[in-house]
This record gives structure tokens, C-alpha cells and sequence, in this order.
């Protein structure tokens, strides 16, 4: 049994780092069978829910889960939102995050985390060095397009896509701001290097990372140091608006949000998602549209997009970055309920992982999760999807071992200090 569950846990290891890798592995086609990844990641995850269900004591988490799917599949099946093959399997896509994490959580254990975590470092710092040094040649050798950001190429990396790469590197720094106590001289340098490294990036969304991790770091340091605090985080503001203002990040960002007034003539895709995610979440209160219908990957040819109107633009044709708004689409698709239920899954994810020593870091992940679902497909899409789910999963396996540890130190104590008690009270 015990060398059953070792090599499940070392299959469930090398199966997230292909995972991780498999952009990669793909664009170089040297293992092309990975393009159907996602496929067999589904269909291993089904075995073991179901295997959790039949053989295992069932906890909550996964009880929650399986009513979920089911009311997904059920509620899209009274509205025929689509065919009973794209209904099963996007409901499955779209709790796809939660059960990552009862699977991660579940088999693995903190020295595999580890393990994970220093190839996925190795990964992204050896990808983010080659690409700089080689620039375009990088790109096309990874068969991707050029991108460029203020008349410089945007860093994509071994991921092959500067905003996974600029997710990649924010989730990162959230780890060294919180992975130990450090001086403040050492936050204000560790936030300097990410910030610059996600800026390379050229992904404006990843920025807000730092911001996030930032505010809760002034949030849970002492009256003292927030105090010191105040004039950095002023001339960094001044700092980081000055270099904006010379670039074209912020101009986009203006123009995206104004786009937003008159969204069919913008042409910006994740404006029209989430404009119309959100008329829809209105339009179709409180139970959505049902599973396949909006922003979802098997959304393609949905009747939804007929009846908006937006079926002959070209982002509908080719199902270009229909994808990016996780927000959005679960608030089409599965309305305000949909929006509840998430929040209860991922309120329970919280308290299962809450302690003491890891508050700070924990919200600063959920916070991240939460922002990102806006323009990503952070519970949808595997690679993300793993990234939350690895840096939770970390957060909570080394709380425990903490606690363990503390445990043991105090029985070792209290032994010591019985035995001593029994010395002196010994003829």
C-alpha cells in the first residue's frame, strides 16, 4: 500500500510539472501528444473523485464538489444550453481549480511541493534569462509571435506567454514577501527586482500583484514601520506613474477602460466579455445561461452569441481570447448562484488553510486569484489553475508541519520537565 501511494505521488508529481512544462514541450514538438493534456488530466481526475467517492471516507470538500457539478449539470440541462456531451464536460472544466486542489492536497506532501516549487523557479528564471538574451531569436524558436511593449519584446519565456509568465513571477514574489520575516530594506529591494521583472513582462494585470502584496504587507506590519512606510509607498506611487507615463502601458489601460463606454466599436475583447458576461449575469438572474454558453471553451457556435449579435465578429469565428474573463463567464453561465458558490468553495479553501504564521500570504494568493479571474481564466485554464492551487496547497502543508513541529517540541519539553520533576522527587 505504502509503495502503491509513493508512486502516485511521484506520477501525480512528474504529471503537474509536464503540466507546467508542456507550452514548452509542445512548441518545441518534442512531446506533441501534450496538446491533448488537458483531456487526460480530466479524465485522471475523474477516476480519482470517483475513486475518493467509492473507496475513500468522503469529506466535505469533495461532497461540495460533486453537488456542484451536478447542479451545473442539471440547471443546463432544463435550459438546453447546449448538447449533454459539451454541458458534463464544461461543468467538469469549470470546477477544474477545486479539484486540483483536493487532488494536490489530497496525495501530496510538503518535500513534493518543494520539489515542484525549485523546478518551476528553475523553469521560469532559465526561460526568463534566454529570452532576454536572445530576444526574437527566442521567440521564434518557441514559435510564437512577436510582442512588443514601447519598442521592446515582451519576455514570454519557456511559458510562451508573457502574462503566465508575468502571473508566474507576481505569485513568486508574494512567496519571498512572506516567506520569513525581512526588514524592511529587504522588501523595498525584493519589490524593486519583481517589479522590474514583471514590467519586462509587459503584462499590465501582473503589476497588480505588487500592489496587492504591497497593501497587505503596510496592512499586518507595525505602527512603526507603517509609519516609515508612507513616504516610500508615496515616491514609489511618483516613481511608477512617471515611468508609465513615458510608456504606452498606461495609454492602453486608459483606452481600455474608455472602450468600455462604447464596447462593440472598441475591437477589446475582454471589454465586450466582461460588459456582456455581466449584462447576461443581469439579463438572466439568478441562474445564468447555463454551462457552454459564454466565455467557456466550449462555448463555440453558442446560441448566446447569436442572440448579443456578436457571432460574426472574428474573436467569435476563431474564439480568440473569448476565454480571458473568468469573472465574466461564470457570471453569464451560472449567474448569481454560480458567483455564490464560488465564493463559499473558495471561503471553505480558506479556513481549511488559515493559521497564524500564514494569514498575510494566504489573502495576498486569494486576493491575486480574485483580481486575475477578471481578465483571466484562472479556474478555467490548467496552467494558472495549478499555480493557485500549488501556492495554497504550499501555504497550508507547511502551516501543518509548523504546528507538528511545535507539537513535538512542546511534548519533548514537557518530558524533559517530568522527568526532572521525578528526579527531584526521588530518594
Amino acid at each position: 500500500m505504502y509503495t502503491l501511494s509513493l508512486l502516485h505521488r511521484y506520477f501525480l508529481t512528474s504529471l503537474i510539472i509536464l503540466l507546467l512544462s508542456s507550452n514548452l514541450l509542445i512548441n518545441l514538438g518534442i512531446l506533441e501528444f501534450l496538446i491533448y493534456l488537458d483531456e487526460l488530466l480530466l479524465i485522471y481526475l475523474l477516476v480519482v473523485i470517483f475513486y475518493s467517492i467509492a473507496v475513500l471516507k468522503i469529506d466535505r470538500y469533495v461532497l461540495y464538489i460533486t453537488i456542484t457539478i451536478f447542479y451545473m449539470i442539471l440547471i443546463s440541462l432544463l435550459m438546453n444550453s447546449s448538447s449533454i456531451q459539451n454541458i458534463v464536460l464544461q461543468s467538469f472544466i469549470h470546477m477544474k481549480f477545486f479539484i486540483f486542489y483536493f487532488i494536490v492536497d489530497k496525495y501530496l506532501k510538503y518535500s513534493d511541493l518543494k520539489k515542484i516549487g525549485w523546478f518551476l523557479f528553475v523553469f521560469t528564471a532559465a526561460g526568463f534569462l534566454m529570452n532576454v538574451l536572445m530576444q526574437e531569436t527566442f521567440s521564434n524558436i518557441m514559435d510564437q509571435r512577436l510582442m512588443y511593449r514601447d519598442g521592446f519584446l515582451r519576455i514570454i519565456g519557456f511559458q510562451g506567454n508573457p502574462n503566465q509568465l508575468g502571473l508566474t513571477i507576481g505569485l513568486f514574489y508574494l512567496f519571498y514577501l512572506w516567506r520569513r520575516r525581512i526588514s524592511l530594506r529587504e522588501m523595498l529591494l525584493i519589490t524593486l527586482i519583481f517589479s522590474v521583472l514583471i514590467f519586462l513582462t509587459g503584462s499590465r494585470s501582473s503589476l497588480f500583484i505588487i500592489f496587492i502584496g504591497l497593501s497587505y504587507y503596510y496592512l499586518f506590519e507595525s505602527v512603526k514601520t507603517k509609519i516609515y512606510l508612507v513616504p516610500v509607498f508615496i515616491f514609489s506611487l511618483v516613481g511608477l506613474l512617471s515611468v508609465l507615463g513615458d510608456s504606452d502601458m498606461l495609454d492602453n489601460t486608459v483606452r481600455n477602460i474608455t472602450a468600455l463606454e462604447n464596447v462593440d466599436e472598441s475591437g477589446y475583447i475582454r471589454g465586450i466579455m466582461i460588459v456582456y458576461g455581466f449584462q447576461l449575469f443581469y439579463d438572466n438572474f439568478p441562474i445564468g445561461t447555463g454551462a457552454a454558453t459564454f466565455g467557456s471553451v466550449l462555448s463555440v457556435g453558442s446560441h448566446v452569441y447569436d442572440a448579443l449579435g456578436l457571432a460574426d465578429m472574428s474573436f467569435f469565428l476563431e474564439m480568440r481570447g473569448v476565454y480571458d474573463s473568468n469573472l465574466a463567464t461564470i457570471g453569464a453561465e451560472f449567474g448569481f448562484v454560480g458567483i455564490l458558490i464560488y465564493s463559499f468553495l473558495l471561503m471553505f479553501i480558506y479556513k481549511q488553510i488559515k493559521s497564524e504564521n500564514n494569514r498575510p500570504y494566504l489573502l495576498s494568493v486569494i486576493s491575486v486569484l480574485l483580481v486575475a479571474s477578471l481578465t483571466t481564466p484562472t479556474f478555467m485554464n490548467s496552467y494558472p489553475a495549478m499555480l493557485f492551487v500549488l501556492a495554497l496547497v504550499y501555504a497550508k502543508k507547511k502551516s501543518t508541519l509548523h504546528e507538528s513541529l511545535r507539537q513535538r517540541c512542546h511534548e519533548i519539553t514537557s518530558t524533559q520537565e517530568l522527568k526532572k520533576e521525578i528526579q527531584a522527587s526521588s530518594p
